[in-house]
């Protein structure tokens, strides 16, 4: 939790500049169900394009399978490559986007990239209920 607090922190801080006060005390929840959150944060002030670099790794790590769910599929240069070289290499990627869009110009800059994707064996799904927020993988 202290790390989406730090994101949080920085982001006011480069938009307003000003330094607020936070709880820095982490708290612990208990449960019984095994849960693993990753916290990458990226945005205009950030050095490095982290988030895209996480992306790249995991896609250039599977194996057998990466599964992905993107409401706003529009992957940067590298995420591009990585998708390609990854269904190329024989790993079954499939992409699913919503049928429906929230926002029509982000939805509609998708499918520049679904081309060169499916030429190179990128499975791509329609949500067809809808709209979906989830942003989701499943690699192995």
């Amino acid at each position: 939790m202290l790390g989406l607090q730090e994101a949080f922190w920085e982001d006011w801080h480069w938009a307003t500049d000003e330094v607020i006060s936070l709880n820095w005390i982490a708290n612990t929840v208990a449960t019984t169900i095994d849960h693993h959150v990753v916290i990458v944060p990226s945005g205009p002030a950030d050095r490095q394009d982290t988030a895209s670099l996480l992306v790249q790794q995991v896609i250039h790590s599977a194996k057998q399978r990466l599964w992905v769910t993107s409401p706003y599929f529009v992957p940067d240069q590298g995420v591009q490559d990585a998708l390609r070289l990854a269904a190329m290499r024989g790993v079954d990627v499939r992409v699913m986007i919503p049928e429906r869009p929230d926002h029509l110009l982000v939805f509609l800059s998708a499918f520049s990239f679904l081309p060169d994707m499916l030429r190179a064996g990128v499975k791509i799904y329609r949500y067809l209920p809808g709209f979906f927020t989830s942003k989701s993988h499943t690699r192995r």
